[in-house]
């Protein structure tokens, strides 16, 4: 399967600017960072990295196309799928990990996630709200499930393989020995302040800084 990380990229650069939840990723990331950006799409905002943030930027993708446009760009891109692991890549390889857009597309998103935080120092994930309050009205009153990055599909050729709400997510990281270090939300591209109980209800996309108990 293809993710769908570049898809938000795409829209970004069509658009000639960043999402919010990209500004905020690239006000966190240090100069001259190592950065891995897990299913990096055509490598847009790896390139973006690499030119204002001066990152080592290095990337993982699926995709054929993906990884061509990559190259082209002359990123430093492996192809491959994210959901057999990082084995090639040694602990605490990278400053930061990036994953966004992209973890209710995963077939393994729990090893995917160890991983992140075995190889990064700080691993940054993004993704769409599943416990959004329009998606469970929707399944309320018309018994249908979307998510925001299925829109316009049907249940048999969706991508969301595993949606996860914002509480769902936090509670994997405290049985998982994975510390949050910074978590954001985002309504309609503008962030928000929302209590737990509430950002679980009505965030469409969380940010979530993590990394390992060490």
């Amino acid at each position: 399967m293809r993710y769908l990380g570049a898809l938000a990229r795409s829209k970004a650069l069509l658009n000639g600017k960043l999402p919010s939840s990209y500004k905020r990723i690239v006000e966190m990331i240090p100069q001259r960072a190592q950065v891995l950006d897990l299913g990096c799409g055509d490598g847009w905002f790896l390139g973006f990295l690499k030119k204002y943030r001066q990152a080592k930027a290095h990337g993982i993708e699926i995709s054929e196309e993906g990884a061509r446009k990559c190259f082209e760009r002359g990123l430093s891109v492996y192809q491959s799928d994210i959901d057999e692991g990082l084995q090639d890549y040694p602990d605490l390889s990278f400053d930061v990990v990036l994953l966004l857009d992209t973890l209710p597309l995963l077939k393994r998103p729990e090893v995917v996630l160890h991983e992140m935080v075995r190889v990064g120092k700080v691993a940054i994930i993004t993704f769409a709200n599943a416990g959004y309050l329009p998606i469970r009205l929707e399944f309320l009153l018309k018994g249908k499930l979307r998510f925001s990055m299925d829109y316009g599909k049907d249940w048999w050729n969706a991508s969301v393989i595993h949606p996860v709400t914002f509480k769902q997510f936090e509670r994997f990281l405290e049985r998982s020995d994975i510390r949050v270090l910074e978590k954001r939300t985002f309504v309609q591209n503008r962030e928000v302040r929302l209590p737990g109980f509430f950002a679980n209800m009505l965030g469409q996309e969380g940010l979530f800084a993590i990394a390992k108990k060490r």
